[in-house]
């Protein structure tokens, strides 16, 4: 497994295009450059990827509008240049989507989709650009227009779970 992100150095490209893992990490705006940039490790990246099995979206319920629009054309590019023959299976997760349920009286997918959880398994905590993000960039454009409203209308819905000082994870981190 490797990242491939946009963030890597030089030399963490050509590794990656040199060996390529069997599960690559990128996100859509990365996947976007990586077939259309003219760059030879990009190109060695993307030829790497034929015989492409899945594709995974994370956070689903972000790619809304434009940007829903943006990503599904990707996915075609991704599936037409990588498996022409046998399209990958695309896979969407996100935890604020709304219950298997609703999704099935709505008819919104055409085949289930996995919900299951499973106890007692480990947890991973996010890397550490990710902890505490909404309380540390409040003023970022997703986190006001997503996730501010969603923390307005907990407070009153639910004012007697309502902490008004979030519990920060570098809180926790120094007092340990």
């Amino acid at each position: 497994m490797r990242r491939y992100t946009g963030q890597e150095n030089q030399e963490e490209r050509r590794r990656t295009a040199e060996n390529p893992p069997d599960i690559l990490l990128t996100n859509f705006m990365m996947a976007e450059l990586l077939l259309t940039r003219q760059d030879e490790l990009d190109a060695k990246i993307i030829d790497n990827a034929n015989g492409l099995e899945f594709i995974v979206l994370d956070e689903l319920h972000t790619y809304r509008g434009r940007q829903g629009a943006d990503v599904a054309i990707l996915v075609r590019r991704l599936r037409n240049r990588c498996s022409p023959d046998r399209g990958p299976i695309c896979i969407g997760t996100s935890a604020t989507m709304a219950s298997e349920a609703q999704l099935d009286k709505a008819g919104t997918f055409a085949s289930p989709f996995v919900t299951r959880i499973e106890p007692g398994k480990a947890f991973y905590p996010a890397e550490a650009c990710h902890q505490d993000y909404a309380t540390l960039h409040p003023d970022q454009p997703y986190i006001a227009f997503n996730d501010l409203p969603k923390i307005g209308n907990l407070s009153r819905l639910f004012p007697d779970l309502y902490r008004p000082k979030a519990r920060l994870v570098a809180d926790n981190a120094s007092s340990n």
